[in-house]
């Protein structure tokens, strides 16, 4: 990865994890928490992509399959944002759970759908992440 690569990967993950925090800090309701996020958000990435979203095609499979995953990630972030809003969970300790969980689901789920074999490095990592996760629950 380039330079340019790892600065804007660091800024995702400032961004993916600062709205639960601030959620949580805001004392409003998880769905209530979701459906702004997701809003803005669909704002933000409306506007941010006009131009490609007239310049592309669609596919009826590309599109179904796009369309299970957002419901899917709707559904994850409805629970996720009532955890967030919840005063007896830790919120940097849910994001941290989370985010490993990701590092460990992402080259699982890579190998399932697209059937990209994890190397030794993501291997190692993998096992790493996992024990992070038991570590975290305990």
């Amino acid at each position: 990865m380039n330079t340019s690569t790892i600065i804007i990967g660091v800024l995702i993950a400032a961004a993916f994890v600062g709205w639960p925090i601030i959620g949580s800090y805001s004392k409003i309701s998880g769905p209530w928490v979701s459906v702004i996020i997701f809003l803005s958000g669909t704002l933000s990435v409306t506007i941010l992509s006009m131009k490609q979203l007239e310049t592309s095609t669609l596919s009826a499979k590309g599109v179904i399959l796009l369309a299970l995953a957002g419901v899917i990630n709707g559904i994850a972030v409805y629970f996720y944002t009532k955890k967030i809003a919840d005063p007896a969970i830790h919120t940097a300790s849910l994001i941290i759970l989370v985010s490993v969980s990701m590092a460990v689901l992402a080259p699982l789920l890579d190998w399932m759908i697209k059937g990209l074999t994890p190397d030794l490095k993501q291997i190692c990592g993998f096992a790493m992440a996992t024990g992070a996760i038991y570590l975290l629950s305990k």
